[in-house]
């Protein structure tokens, strides 16, 4: 599992991303540092950035 912060997202100014994903029961958001990605879910946040363009 994910942790809830990876790395120090939006410190010095560098900005943060966020993904949340909402199950019937529960829901899960991750932050993490501006521009980088997430060990195991790289596709999936490359993805979500073409979308965002």
């Amino acid at each position: 599992m994910l942790a809830d912060r990876i790395g120090w997202p939006d410190c010095a100014g560098g900005g943060a991303e966020w993904i949340e994903v909402n199950w019937s029961t529960k829901s899960k958001l991750v932050t993490f540092e501006y521009g980088t990605l997430v060990n195991g879910i790289e596709d999936f946040i490359k993805s979500l950035r073409l979308l965002r363009e």
